[in-house]
Formats: C-alpha cells, structure tokens, sequence
C-alpha cells in the first residue's frame, strides 16, 4: 500500500518541492523499517550537510574586490538552496526521531515486538547522524535551539560532557547569536580568557550599556 502511494505520487513530486518535502520524511521512515539501506541515508544527510557548511563558509569568507552581481546572486541563490536542504534533513531526523519515540500501541505480542523493533531503528539511526555537523549546520542556518540541542548530544556522546577550547568557543559564539547573555558570560568565566572585541560588543549592545558599546566602536 504504501508502496503504491509513493509511486502515484512520482509525478506530483517533480514538479512541486512541497509535496516533495512533504512525502520525503514518512519516505526515509519506510525506508528504514523495510530495508538495509540506512548507512546510505546518513551518507546522503552527512553529504548535505557538509556541502550547507562548506558552501555559506565559502561566500562569508571569500574576499571581493570587484563584485560580479551576476556572480554573487548566484552563489547566494545556492546557498539559499543548501539551507532548504538542511531543512529537509532536520525534518526528516525529527520525524524519525517521534516515530522511535511512538507509545507502544495496544495489540498482541507480535505488535509489541515490531513496536520495539522500530524504536531500535530509529534509535541505531539517530546515533550515526554526525551530531557536531547537525550543529554547525544549525548554527549557519540560524536555527540557534536546534544548534544548541545538538552540540550538547555531542558534548554528551562523544566528549563526555567536556568542553575544551573548541567547543566552548562554538558555545560562545552561538549564545552571542542568541542573545544569551548569561551564557556568553558563563563560557567566558569558565575559559578564563578574555572575550573577542565582537563577542565583548555583544555583550555591551545585549545588556543595554550602550555607551561602553559605543567607546568599544572607537576602539
């Protein structure tokens, strides 16, 4: 049946993104119940959002001296482009993410084991997805709370809950985006090293002292 949905829909698909979009979560959840393919899927998400990092890094750190407009419109074009993607996959590691965490439906006790069996799917699923990368993706795409959950999952998992220099200064710089002040004063105090003139402006502009703001600018 649900084969059969997915193939009348091929047409539909091609010619309108929403419905793409719309279709391709429940798509990966078939995907991951009925087969072995879900090391390509974490290829393909891992790909996307690499290819999101890589490209909004190039156009924020490429130096212009004379700006093709065609060129940059572009570029920025492609970019708007990779972050839709990183939104497809965020959609997609959401809905896997409640159909893992589904209750356990009532029935017998060959309901109760594929329930249990789908939740270990899932959960296998979500443990390869980069967590690191989801984050930075995140950030870049300006999903500060969806940045922020995935860089604890991979404080907690990969760093046991130690924060170096890194990653605090990961931390730092998304509760500036934030408007966290709190926390941009809490990853200061525990690196022990002075704040960015960036970092330090946002503090001044966030907490309302805008004439020490405005001598940091003369500075």
């Amino acid at each position: 049946l649900v084969k059969g949905v997915f193939k009348a829909c091929c047409a539909v698909v091609r010619n309108d993104i929403n419905v793409a979009l719309f279709i391709l979560p429940h798509a990966v959840v078939e995907v991951l119940r009925s087969t072995n393919y879900s090391s390509f899927i974490v290829e393909e998400i891992t790909a996307v959002l690499q290819s999101t990092e890589r490209i909004n890094s190039d156009i924020q750190t490429e130096e212009v001296t004379f700006i093709d407009k065609q060129d940059l419109s572009a570029r920025s074009h492609g970019s708007h482009l990779f972050e839709l993607s990183a939104q497809a996959v965020f959609s997609i590691l959401d809905h896997v993410t409640r159909w893992g965490r589904s209750p356990l439906p009532s029935g017998g006790s060959l309901v109760k084991e594929r329930h249990i069996r789908e939740n270990k799917i899932a959960a296998e699923f979500l443990t390869k997805i980069p967590q690191k990368l989801c984050a930075v993706s995140s950030l870049r795409c300006r999903a500060y709370a969806r940045a922020l959950l995935h860089f604890e999952a991979h404080l907690r998992d990969s760093c046991n809950n130690v924060c170096d220099s890194e990653s605090a200064t990961f931390l730092q710089r998304l509760f500036v985006e934030m408007d966290e002040t709190d926390g941009v004063s809490g990853v200061v105090a525990v690196r022990g090293v002075e704040p960015t003139p960036e970092t330090q402006l946002k503090l001044l502009e966030s907490t309302g002292a805008l004439q020490d703001a405005s001598a940091c600018y003369e500075r």
